[in-house]
């Protein structure tokens, strides 16, 4: 059997989870804790063998320690390990005393690396105190100029909140700052398959160079891709399968939310 036909890795991305302190609070009509108790109760459901998730920031609305407490119970559920990374919602030094407290199923909120059979995910920290905007830290793409160099014998995937191109012209005021250096950085290393945000609450997938750029819908509102307007979408999230040849596949999955 060839690589490509081996049985792939499974990865699950969740994004802006935008959980309350109160569970019966809501966002724009749509009750976030009981939406994002759904999109688990289906991803555990369908994907009973998923390897990892991996949930890319704006895990509440305004850092309230209770939401993230609501986050960890709702994330139980889970099938797998997963990895939580900051957005502009979140609150890194909150989300490190939390985290840290638990297992090895999570990790704090910093630049960091995942090893999962012949590949190696990315976890980054684009949160910009007090901004809606991100950025990477030097010593960020420092260091992951320096692991793509140190490894080149294993695919890379690397997750991240804020994006990383322009996308619309309302999201663009709020995406990362550093954008074009990380995707001039990921331009000499072909051993990097794919980026991944969230933040911008919509699926969007576009080929550059030999990477994929992939936007993961939020799990509860979702936005229309040419304005910062609510659309009547469902909430989703996105399953990548990573095989052993370096390739990768994905998909998005939608799911019904309670009505409120």
């Amino acid at each position: 059997m060839s690589d490509r036909l081996s049985a792939p890795t499974i990865l699950l991305q969740f994004s802006d989870t935008h959980l309350f302190a109160n569970t019966n609070a809501t966002l724009r009509d749509v009750n976030c804790y009981q939406s994002l108790q759904s999109v688990y109760q289906h991803a555990s459901q369908h994907y009973p063998n998923a390897d990892l998730a991996v949930i890319s920031g704006d895990l509440t609305q305004s850092a309230q320690i209770p939401a993230y407490q609501h986050f960890i119970q709702l994330s139980s559920q889970l099938p797998c390990p997963y990895y939580v990374l900051p957005g502009n919602h979140d609150d890194p030094s909150i989300m490190q005393t939390l985290f840290c407290a638990l297992d090895k199923q999570t990790i704090p909120p910093y630049t960091a690396s995942v090893a999962i059979a012949n590949w190696k995910i990315l976890l980054l920290n684009s949160h910009c105190k007090n901004q809606t905007s991100g950025k990477l830290a030097e010593q960020d793409l420092h260091w992951i100029k320096q692991t793509l160099h140190s490894h080149p014998d294993v695919s890379y995937i690397l997750f991240i909140h804020h994006q990383a191109i322009k996308m619309t012209k309302k999201f663009d005021a709020m995406m990362l700052d550093n954008g074009e250096q990380l995707l001039s950085l990921l331009a000499h290393y072909p051993q990097c398959k794919a980026v991944c945000w969230g933040h911008v609450h919509q699926a969007y997938q576009v080929s550059w160079q030999h990477l994929q750029l992939l936007a993961c819908p939020s799990t509860n509102i979702q936005f229309e891709h040419y304005r910062f307007l609510q659309v009547d979408k469902k909430a989703g999230y996105r399953v990548i399968y990573l095989y052993p040849d370096g390739s990768l596949t994905t998909h998005i999955e939608r799911v019904s939310i309670p009505s409120i």
